[in-house]
Order: structure tokens, then C-alpha cells, then sequence
């Protein structure tokens, strides 16, 4: 399918952030070479957070780039603790999200596999990334002893979970996730507000 440069964004925007945005894109040089093949003008790409090591240099920075195209397509990935949904199959990354890492001088796909070895992702794609937070079921963007209460409620049958609560993921054929499901063990139950209470308590 040939882009089409409009404003339609596969996935939802990241949210405003509590910490400073970057004053500029100091990476996408480094973006523009990696994907020199295209024609990086279409993307959309901005930086969100900087990340820094225990001597203070800056190792990873987190990403959000697409490339516009007619229509997203149904695609749900999740992220950290966050749902994405819809995203795309097309470059750079399926969700939008992305790591630079800057020691290595290459981007990786937010939602792959080796993002969990970069230091503290997980904390700050909750922070700063879009879609739907996983636990979050006031839906005030936000994981508080709030959400842990009200999940207990619905453990002890105390009132009902959400009516969205069931959300799918593309690559898992035939099965089905909750937004409640905090330790992703696949069940809805008291474990996950365990799970939410040590989480909060991490921060």
C-alpha cells in the first residue's frame, strides 16, 4: 500500500507528561540514516524522554514515530503496562513507540522483546506513553490505590468489573486479556491487586 501523508495517527498520541519534554530531537539524524531507504520526510517523529546512566551520560531515548497511511489497521500490542490499539505494520515500529539506543546506535520497536533490558522503560512508557493502562480502572490514566481498591471490590464480587474490560492481542489468537489482569497470569482475582499494591509501592 503507498503512504499517504495525512494526519491520521495509528495509535493515540502519547499523553502529557508530569517531567520536562526534550527541547529538541537530538536523535533523528540517527533515525533519517537508519531508515535511509525511505523517504523519512512522511514520518511523524518526535522524542519524549531521555534517559540517563549512573555516570549521567544519556543511554536510551524513548520515540513515538509512524508513518501516515490511509487507515490504521486492527493491530493491539502491549507495552509495558499499557494497551496499544490500533497500530500498524508498517516502519518504523508497530505500535509507534521506539527505543534509541543511543550506545548502540540503533532504534528497536517498543513492544519488542529486548526492550525490557533497558533501566527504568517499563516506569516511563507508563508514564508518558498513550493507550489504556493495564489496572488502571478508573480510567484516569493514572495506578493508584484507587484502582487497587476498586479491583479488591470486584475480586470480592463487591460491585462488577468494567463492561470493556476484554481487550484481545493480535499475536495471541483466540485469546483474551483484561484490563484488570495486573499479573497477566490470564485470571481476574485478588492476586492482580497484590500485584498493583508491590507495583505502587515500587515507585
Amino acid at each position: 500500500m503507498k503512504a499517504v501523508k495525512n494526519d491520521i495517527a495509528p495509535t493515540e498520541e502519547p499523553w502529557e507528561q508530569s517531567t520536562e519534554p526534550p527541547k529538541s530531537d537530538l536523535y533523528k539524524a540517527a533515525f533519517e540514516q537508519q531508515y535511509v531507504d525511505q523517504n523519512t520526510d512522511w514520518f511523524n517523529y518526535k522524542e519524549l524522554y531521555y534517559h540517563t546512566d549512573k555516570t549521567g551520560e544519556t543511554d536510551w531515548a524513548l520515540v513515538y514515530a509512524y508513518l501516515p497511511m490511509t487507515s490504521p489497521i486492527e493491530l493491539t500490542t502491549i507495552v509495558g503496562n499499557r494497551v496499544l490499539s490500533p497500530g500498524t505494520q508498517y516502519d518504523p515500529f508497530r505500535a509507534c513507540y521506539g527505543i534509541y539506543d543511543v550506545k548502540e546506535d540503533k532504534f528497536i520497536d517498543a513492544g519488542s522483546a529486548s526492550a525490557k533490558s533497558y533501566d527504568g522503560f517499563f516506569k516511563v512508557f507508563d508514564e508518558i506513553g498513550g493507550g489504556r493502562l493495564i489496572g488502571d480502572i478508573d480510567r484516569d490514566n493514572d495506578l493508584s490505590v484507587i484502582d487497587a481498591t476498586l479491583l479488591q471490590r470486584c475480586d470480592l464480587k463487591l460491585r462488577d468489573y468494567p463492561e470493556d474490560d476484554v481487550f484481545s492481542v493480535t499475536y495471541e489468537w483466540g485469546k483474551s486479556r483484561y484490563y484488570s489482569d495486573f499479573n497477566r497470569d490470564g485470571g481476574r482475582d485478588i492476586l492482580d491487586v497484590t500485584a498493583l499494591q508491590r507495583y505502587l509501592i515500587s515507585e
